[in-house]
């Protein structure tokens, strides 16, 4: 159970949080985490409520780079999601969902007292992943918003260069599949570079720093 040394005091109803933590990898466990907030008609993005969540999030396996910076906005949306679960339905309790996927985390707040009692009781990764991605709320890796996406076509004489590999797999580019350009006019497959962004949000070839550009 949350205590009162777990308190992030902002005001003084209570909320008590749980968070659960689920990675696509296989044989990962769900991860727990609980505490509890205070607030008064206070702004909930206070630095202390956002570093407290931020830090939650990274000691269960959150990576960074979905959480906050130029283009991942994840801890700010899920704060927002919160107030409006505290003004239009006066809880109390909610549930923090989280899914790690490897180019992309799922995120969902869920109203439920039984969250904070189920201590013997962990749900199902695939559980977590459903509840997760309900809200349709994700948050890609810092650096995304600065890609050119584009689709390789056979026809498409300009882009010779870009359909003979890519910079992160070496694997040839087919037609029709989706690319992706940074801003350094490096070019890798989409989900491949979503992937790279997760770790580094640098290009992998020159180290160009792609979340810096505005």
């Amino acid at each position: 159970m949350a205590t009162e040394e777990d308190s992030v005091v902002f005001g003084f109803r209570r909320i008590f949080a749980t968070i659960l933590v689920a990675n696509s990898e296989a044989r990962s466990e769900v991860r727990r985490a609980r505490f509890v907030l205070k607030f008064l008609n206070t702004d909930p993005l206070d630095d202390l409520i956002f570093q407290r969540l931020e830090f939650s999030l990274i000691n269960l396996g959150v990576p960074q780079s979905f959480l906050n910076g130029y283009d991942s906005d994840m801890i700010k949306n899920l704060l927002k999601m919160l107030l409006n679960s505290i003004e239009q339905q006066c809880c109390s309790y909610v549930g923090i969902f989280v899914m790690v996927h490897d180019a992309c985390c799922c995120y969902n707040i869920v109203n439920n007292a039984m969250w904070l009692y189920c201590d013997e009781l962990i749900p199902l990764r695939e559980f977590v992943n459903t509840m997760a991605c309900n809200s349709r709320k994700h948050s890609l890796p810092a650096g995304a918003t600065t890609l050119e996406r584009f689709k390789i076509k056979d026809d498409n004489t300009e882009d010779k260069e870009e359909k003979d590999k890519c910079i992160i797999c070496f694997e040839e580019f087919s037609c029709d599949v989706i690319a992706a350009r940074m801003p350094c006019s490096h070019v890798c497959h989409y989900h491949c570079i979503l992937k790279w962004f997760v770790k580094s949000s640098t290009c992998p070839m020159c180290r160009f720093q792609c979340n810096c550009v505005l």
